[in-house]
């Protein structure tokens, strides 16, 4: 779902997304890889999740993993009473 969202809005810019969920206890789990940065710092963003951060800090997928590597994120427990 991602690189759809991404290559529609490839504006650097920020965006959102939702996804309808009934009203729970969930973990949202991200997914990444860099593919076009070759350095620490040249791209960085923040997540969040119902208002929660998903990462602590802001995510450097290349500091993380590198160049063309996955990157895995896990939410701590998110709750939904809104139905998104």
């Amino acid at each position: 779902m991602f690189g759809s969202v991404w290559h529609t809005t490839n504006s650097y810019t920020n965006f959102t997304y939702s996804i309808p969920v009934s009203n729970g206890e969930y973990t949202v789990e991200l997914l990444f890889a860099e593919q076009w940065r070759d350095a620490c710092g040249a791209r960085t963003f923040n997540a969040t999740a119902e208002g929660i951060s998903i990462h602590q800090s802001p995510i450097d997928i290349y500091c993380a993993v590198g160049k063309y590597n996955a990157y895995s994120i896990n939410s701590p427990q998110i709750s939904v009473s809104d139905g998104y």
